[in-house]
């Protein structure tokens, strides 16, 4: 069975696929911002309740998706995907699943949903890795680091 060939793989906040069949990705990012978010105590409401108070900057959470295209499959393919820290090489999560098409010639879109906790880890270099049989077929870098420490634009080539 020949080895899949990656056409395109991005990370976003959100993929779409509409009625005709295209895929819409909204908010793709190679950097994540940490926060200071804080829940602050609970405190007593008019009604007799309780609420708890979100305190610090406020941003929409979600789960990111990856979105990749594949040429060469035929059947089911087994991949995997890992999720690594650079500094040490370290992988902080792996799962296996395949993909599977009916037509090698045509190109295979596959969404595929992260765990958010990818955007909570430490300040570092990470790499989303896409294998087949042991051999990385693509990644996607994201850099996290503390808001108020992202380089400056014009100095970061963006």
């Amino acid at each position: 069975m020949p080895k899949p060939v990656l056409q395109a793989m991005v990370l976003a906040d959100h993929v779409y696929r509409e009625v005709s069949g295209k895929h819409i990705i909204c908010g793709t990012f190679t950097r994540y911002l940490l926060r200071n978010n804080r829940i602050e105590p609970a405190e007593d409401t008019e009604d007799g309740g309780k609420r708890h108070v979100l305190k610090g900057p406020v941003e929409k959470a979600g789960t990111p998706y990856l979105y990749f295209a594949l040429l060469e499959v035929y059947g089911h393919v087994p991949l995997e995907l890992k999720f690594v820290d650079l500094s040490d090489a370290s992988v902080l999560f792996e799962t296996k699943f395949s993909v599977s098409s009916s037509d090698p010639i045509a190109i295979s879109e596959y969404v595929m949903p992260i765990p958010e906790h990818i955007k909570s880890g430490k300040e570092g270099h990470y790499s989303l890795d896409l294998l087949h049989e042991n051999e990385i077929l693509g990644s996607w870098r994201l850099n996290i680091i503390k808001l108020g420490e992202q380089p400056n634009e014009t100095e970061s080539g963006q």
